[in-house]
């Protein structure tokens, strides 16, 4: 059996550990009976079993429809608008019903993060436009990945960080934009003046940036930075991921990422999920995430505080953070 078969096994298995939600996914396939959804197929009784009995059930030798129908619906994203957020699609079933009351009873802790979240873009980079996102732990000073950090920057023979520069010798101007939402133009966005850590490779994939306000565009604020949980989630504690799930044509199961997605890419979204395990180097979650997520928030629905720094994954299999302890270790040592 392929790790990939593991992993994504594991992650629906995580999913169907909660038990109202396992039963709120069997009673809306009873009533989908004969129904099909974009790329799935109709719904069966078959289907119905294998979910009820997935934990008995020995891993198979590929991905099951019943397996895609559980990410499907147990793990939604919702597209961000005006730093809130909007739960009434969720309505459209009931595992997606399951999500709303959670999500709605953690508004508040949820809305108070999401601009503290932002996308970074570059400018004089000939491939990219952006490349991940990164989020506000200090007054001035962001936290994303090193693997996203890299793209712009490189460390000097001092220690020191320089921006990189294009084929042509111009410096690539890397800034942050804490808005970057569907169908708006709103704008908060301020330049990455300095990197102040970038990890080495044998570490956890973490990279420190100083903000300016100097070239911010008009009117634009800085909010609270989130706070570090000094805790250690627990497996099936419930979570969710602030980030920017970009466009990927090149991955597998497209059908279902746009069954996930909704076909919106690159602009903030809130994904709702919980832990699978969580050790001192790793977080896993279960969240749906792709590429742009890289340097994503990921946070307690109960605190509304982080407990992972997003570095790796995709929509079907296990996801990983770096844990918020490493981010608070690196915060005092290298940004005070």
């Amino acid at each position: 059996m392929s790790n990939d078969i593991k992993t994504l096994k594991d992650r629906v298995s995580n999913i169907l550990k909660e038990r109202e939600l396992r039963q709120a996914i069997l009673n809306w396939l009873g009533s989908q009976r004969g129904s099909a959804g974009r790329g799935m197929e109709s719904t069966t009784p078959d289907i119905r079993d294998y979910i009820a009995t997935y934990d008995s059930q020995p891993p198979g030798p590929g991905t099951t429809q019943a397996e895609l129908i559980v990410l499907k619906v147990g793990r939604p994203v919702l597209t961000v608008k005006d730093n809130s957020f909007d739960t009434a699609p969720l309505a459209a079933n009931e595992p997606s019903m399951w999500w709303q009351g959670r999500l709605d009873d953690a508004r508040h802790r949820i809305v108070k993060n999401i601009p503290a979240v932002g996308r970074i873009n570059l400018r004089n980079d000939p491939t990219y436009t952006w490349v991940g996102t990164g989020w506000l732990v200090g007054s001035d000073v962001v936290v994303t990945n090193r693997h996203v950090a890299d793209k712009f920057a490189t460390r000097n023979a001092d220690g020191t960080y320089s921006m990189r520069r294009n084929f042509s010798k111009q410096r690539i101007l890397p800034s942050i934009d804490f808005r970057m939402e569907s169908e708006s133009d709103a704008i908060n966005e301020f330049p990455i003046e300095m990197v102040l850590h970038i990890e080495e490779p044998d570490g956890p994939d973490i990279a420190l940036l100083r903000l300016t306000t100097a070239g911010a565009s008009a009117g634009a604020q800085l909010t609270d930075p989130v706070l570090l949980s000094d805790l250690a989630p627990t497996p099936q504690t419930l979570v969710g991921v602030i980030g920017y799930p970009g466009r990927n044509s090149q991955i597998p199961d497209l059908d279902l990422v746009r069954n996930i997605f909704g076909d919106i890419y690159d602009v903030k979204r809130l994904a709702p999920g919980a832990i699978m395990s969580a050790g001192e180097i790793v977080v896993e979650h279960d969240a749906s995430t792709l590429g742009g997520n890289s340097g994503s928030l990921v946070f307690e629905l109960a605190t509304g505080k982080a407990v992972g720094l997003h570095f790796a994954g995709c929509s079907r299999t296990a996801n990983y953070a770096v844990p918020a302890h490493a981010v608070a270790d690196r915060l005092a040592r290298f940004a005070s």
